[in-house]
Formats: C-alpha cells, sequence, structure tokens
C-alpha cells in the first residue's frame, strides 16, 4: 500500500519519501505516516453528470482516502433560442439605445459571450436604463434559455 506524510502542524500532505514504503529514519515526529487508499470510481451518467475526486484525512485510521462525487453537469447555454427570443422581446425592440450599443450586445450574444454580453449590457443600462418590467423579462429568458447573465 502506498504512503503519504501528513503534517500535524500545517495539516498538509506530501508525498512519502521512500519509493519501498519502508519507515523513514529520523522522520520528525511532526509527521503521521498515513495509507493512501484508492476508491474505485462510481459509475455514472456522462452525458449529464461527471466525476469529482477529492481526497480526505482519516486521523482515526491513519488513512488518506479517495473520494469520488458524483456532481451534474451545468446545464448548457442555449444562445440562439435566447437570442431569437431576445431580438423578439417588445421590451428589448423598444429600448431606445444608440446603434452602438445594441450592435455591441447583438454581437456578444451572437458570439456566445456572456461576460461581453453583461459588459455591454451595463454599458446600455447606464446610458439609457430600461425598465423594472424589461429587466425582469430579460432575466426570465437568460434563466430559460440557462444563459450565465445577470440583467
Amino acid at each position: 500500500m502506498a504512503k503519504v506524510l501528513y503534517s500535524q502542524s500545517t495539516q498538509q500532505v506530501k508525498p512519502y519519501p521512500r519509493q519501498d514504503d519502508e519507515p523513514v529514519a529520523g522522520l520528525d515526529p511532526d509527521y503521521l505516516v498515513l495509507t493512501k487508499v484508492e476508491a474505485t470510481p462510481p459509475s455514472y451518467d456522462p452525458d449529464t453528470q461527471y466525476l469529482a475526486e477529492s481526497w480526505v484525512v482519516d486521523l482515526n485510521d491513519l488513512e488518506y482516502q479517495q473520494v469520488w462525487t458524483i456532481e451534474d453537469l451545468p446545464p448548457v447555454p442555449q444562445w440562439t433560442a435566447f437570442n431569437t427570443a431576445m431580438l423578439s422581446d417588445p421590451n428589448w425592440q423598444a429600448w431606445s439605445l444608440p446603434a452602438d450599443l445594441r450592435n455591441a450586445m447583438i454581437a456578444a450574444s451572437i458570439n456566445s459571450n456572456s461576460v461581453s454580453l453583461e459588459n455591454a449590457y451595463a454599458i446600455a443600462k447606464a446610458s439609457v436604463p430600461p425598465s423594472a418590467e424589461a429587466i425582469e423579462g430579460w432575466q426570465t429568458l437568460a434563466d430559460t434559455y440557462n444563459i450565465p447573465i445577470v440583467f
């Protein structure tokens, strides 16, 4: 079984200094020798989930244990549907933005760039504040189509 060293003072894990796992002569008493326990990854659906690996120190059993958790994949942004919905939204159409700001927002959205879209929106919102109703509607659209932006 593989081993690792655990520093009680820093709570850090370090590789065991010997390849043969034999005892280390003169080992600082701050270090505990832990047995490294690897776990078999669980089965999961790679279309909707992913595996997250972590390691846990168990001082009761003097083990360094591998732990697998199954996480859901984040929803995939549906940019085309979002863009179609936004461009046909009456509040978007009625928002009297200067052409350059409107074009910057459209370009960012067409390029599926949420950071650029959020930045362009912040500038546009500061220049010509939209109504609270418009903001709420756009956020609903963003949430519906899994677009990572806050209006």
